[in-house]
């Protein structure tokens, strides 16, 4: 038996983590439509990198 496998045999299992809470549908927050597909070359060109009306 290797080590890790030694070690593993003594480890506890692993438990189940408990949730903090809730989620939510950020669609019933947040207005927004999906692109088609095709579009996403031409939006990466147009809005990805620096924007000069950003920060000011």
């Amino acid at each position: 038996m290797s080590t890790c496998a030694a070690e593993a045999a003594v480890l506890p299992p692993p438990r189940v983590k408990p949730t903090n809470g809730t989620t939510f549908k950020p669609s019933d927050h947040y207005g927004h439509t999906l692109d088609p597909a095709a579009d996403v070359p031409l939006l990466l060109k147009r809005y990805a990198g620096p924007q000069a009306n950003i920060g000011r």
